[in-house]
């Protein structure tokens, strides 16, 4: 059976890695996305997909024509980036299937792991579903149970979602050429909820949060981080009066760590400093922050900056 695989982040690669290990199946070629500039100097910088891709030998392409110009039997689709048209998902034989890092129809949308931890979820799935040309709305093939762990930042998560991934499409692609189709069943689309991307400025916490996390308090939904609002606001659902502020805070960095990561602003000799959260140790309970760090100056431990500042 030949398949094309389009994605692009590092954990997209590392599914492609997993499936090209399979004898059952060929991945003809890789749709990623075209090189972006990188960095303070703008250094164009392949996909991590179209890295992986090259170091298995595979042929890498940018433009969704090549569905056209080169016939497969069946693409796969993880984490690409980009609405896929109808006259693409028509265009393989079996069409498109995508993974989904999440139970949907639940968390629907750009990001699927950081939202269920940033409402204190203790578990999601992986869901493969056959795409249609509505977002993540398709019906779903096959799901897995995906647990999180009270110190799993987004990071991890993402790293376990890769082998669960494949073993679900090597499942259905048995089935596949089993029964010669699929059976896919509709998702509950009332159910649904969605997501949205996340945005440089969502690691922002109030400094009335962050006080109250760190003296054991609760606080307000108006003092939620700004995903949380949009997500109760999107998905119309009324937010809890009040969330103990250091689950608040422990689950914003698990949700937003690397990127954006949490910072805040701190009143220090009569003007406002940003102030980031480097580091929380997730093994102890509450929100136990370990390192800060002041603009323009290098990381401490929080303790330190409490002496020297606070």
């Amino acid at each position: 059976m030949k398949i094309a695989f389009l994605g692009t982040p590092v954990f997209a690669g590392e599914l492609l890695r997993l499936l090209s290990k399979d004898t059952n199946l060929t991945v003809s070629y890789v749709i990623t996305r075209p090189d972006k500039p990188v960095g303070r100097k703008k250094i164009l910088t392949p996909s991590a997909v179209s890295h992986t891709a090259k170091e298995l030998g595979l042929p890498v392409y940018f433009d969704l024509r090549v569905l056209k110009e080169k016939p497969v039997d069946l693409a796969i689709l993880f984490a690409f980036g980009v609405i896929i048209p109808q006259w693409a998902l028509l265009s393989p034989k079996h069409g498109f299937w995508n993974v989904h890092p999440s139970h949907l129809p639940h968390y629907r949308g750009a990001s699927p792991i950081a939202f269920p931890l940033l409402l204190g979820d203790a578990s999601s799935a992986v869901t493969l579903i056959q795409m249609d040309e509505e977002l993540d709305h398709g019906g779903i093939i096959k799901t897995s149970f995906l647990p999180f762990s009270r110190e799993d930042t987004r990071a991890d998560i993402e790293n376990k979602v890769p082998a669960i991934a494949n073993r679900l499409i090597l499942k259905a692609l048995l089935e596949l050429k089993r029964n010669g189709h699929i059976q896919a069943k509709p998702q509950n689309h009332s159910d649904a909820t969605y997501t949205r991307l996340i945005q440089k400025n969502d690691g922002y916490i109030p400094y009335s949060l962050l006080q109250k996390a760190l003296c054991g308090h609760n606080a307000s939904a108006s003092e939620y981080i700004a995903p949380l609002k949009y997500w109760y606001s999107r998905n119309s659902l009324p937010a809890p009066p009040s969330r103990d502020a250091a689950e608040l805070v422990r689950s914003a960095y698990r949700a937003l760590y690397g990127w954006p990561g949490l910072w805040t602003k701190v009143p220090i000799h009569g003007q406002e400093r940003r102030l980031k959260i480097v580091a929380l140790d997730l093994t102890k309970p509450g929100c136990c922050i370990t390192h800060v760090q002041l603009e323009g100056k290098n990381p401490v431990p929080f303790q330190t900056f409490l002496k020297v500042y606070l």
